[in-house]
């Protein structure tokens, strides 16, 4: 995993978290935390991987990390993960979807607004995201990164591995 993530530095100006073998040792540690790990490969190489998150149930996977080294290798796990129809309700949270990523679910056949979200909003609400420096005292110069604005959304490149929920299921 860390091998297909280590190459996508950065490239877009956007703030990602930095997954590395500890992270992603620390991160898949819990055992009481159910994940399914999905490989396309060719040959002894790994060209991509979707991480799914499990409902207690089972019935249930969420969509946690992906990465590849082409943009076919998501979508060919995608459309496997479908076909074997290991889960009765696929997600993933919508937010810092890239295009590209968007239209794969898009012909995939996912929805942003399926019942099962419609639902889960009025149960749930949404989820926020706070962004603040850790420091006690901070300036407007503190929500800065080398540039860039940490408050706004649309700098960030985040997936839901990234956040609490991705160990809440």
């Amino acid at each position: 995993m860390y091998s297909l993530v280590s190459g996508s530095r950065c490239k877009d100006g956007k703030i990602r978290l930095f997954q590395d073998e500890g992270f992603f040792r620390w991160r898949f540690g819990n055992p009481r935390k159910k994940c399914a790990f999905y490989y396309l490969m060719n040959g002894d190489v790994a060209t991509g991987y979707v991480v799914m998150g499990v409902s207690l149930n089972n019935r249930r996977g969420y969509i946690l990390d992906y990465a590849h080294k082409d943009g076919l290798a998501i979508q060919e796990i995608l459309r496997y993960i479908i076909s074997v129809k290991h889960f009765d309700i696929l997600s993933i949270y919508n937010f810092c979807l890239n295009d590209t990523f968007l239209q794969i679910l898009k012909r995939l056949g996912f929805k942003t607004n399926s019942l099962v979200r419609i639902i889960e909003r009025i149960r749930i609400g949404e989820l926020p995201l706070l962004i603040r420096p850790v420091k006690e005292t901070y300036t407007e110069r503190d929500f800065f990164i080398e540039e860039v604005d940490m408050r706004k959304i649309e700098n960030w490149s985040l997936k839901p591995i990234c956040s609490g929920a991705a160990i809440l299921l």
